[in-house]
């Protein structure tokens, strides 16, 4: 006679396993964020050494919040 067990792990696999998927790329895409984070923050460190960057990220700085006052004009209008 054949054994329910393996059928009983089988369909833990089929109801459990999106499940199991989704939270273990949700946790991946967070490391990755936070590692891109981290990156763009070193970058922004070492750009800020030389005059010129740090004129640029002024720039950036600029266009960001400019972009900010028009997207929050677009909500309010």
């Amino acid at each position: 006679m054949k054994s329910l067990r393996p059928l009983a792990e089988e369909r833990w696999l089929k109801l459990f396993f999106p499940i199991l998927l989704r939270a273990l790329l949700y946790s991946m895409g967070f490391v990755v964020a936070t590692g891109c984070l981290h990156a763009v923050g070193i970058g922004v460190g070492l750009i800020h050494r030389w005059p010129w960057g740090q004129r640029l990220l002024r720039a950036a700085g600029a266009v960001i919040a400019v972009a900010g006052v028009f997207f929050l004009w677009r909500a309010i209008a």
